[in-house]
């Protein structure tokens, strides 16, 4: 298996701009990492989710509120309720003023806990 410094330095492109994210995933799966932390913008999130290549999410919610015009957090993934990937939330963690909140998506409404109901822990301030 490749270590994560030499898997990290491959590149899988489809176009000029565009990262074939299955063709990557299937290598890195190959490779033996089944486990992928991935940071990035909305158009990597959105890409990973229309691919059906996200089980389980960590968001973060910060403790302000701000205005303006800004990208969506899966840009264009979504654009109706209906469009939408259910997930269930796991455990929601307060951290001082944010919420740290883990889910996994849902691939059928038979994965869903009898209750619904996940954790929820709160930081000691």
């Amino acid at each position: 298996p490749s270590t994560p410094s030499s898997a990290a330095s491959d590149v899988y492109k489809r176009q000029a701009d565009e990262v074939d994210l299955e063709s990557a995933m299937k290598d890195l799966g190959a490779r033996g990492i089944v486990d992928l932390l991935v940071e990035g913008g909305p158009t990597l999130a959105a890409g990973l989710f229309r691919a059906g290549l996200v089980d389980d999410m960590v968001v973060y919610v910060g403790g302000s509120v701000a205005g303006g015009s800004g990208a969506a957090p899966f840009t264009g993934a979504f654009p109706t309720i209906d469009a939408s990937r259910p997930v269930q939330i796991r455990v929601v963690q307060r951290l001082g003023d944010d919420l740290r909140i883990d889910a996994s998506v849902i691939e059928d409404d038979a994965s869903v806990t009898a209750d619904g109901a996940g954790a929820i822990e709160e930081e000691e301030r």
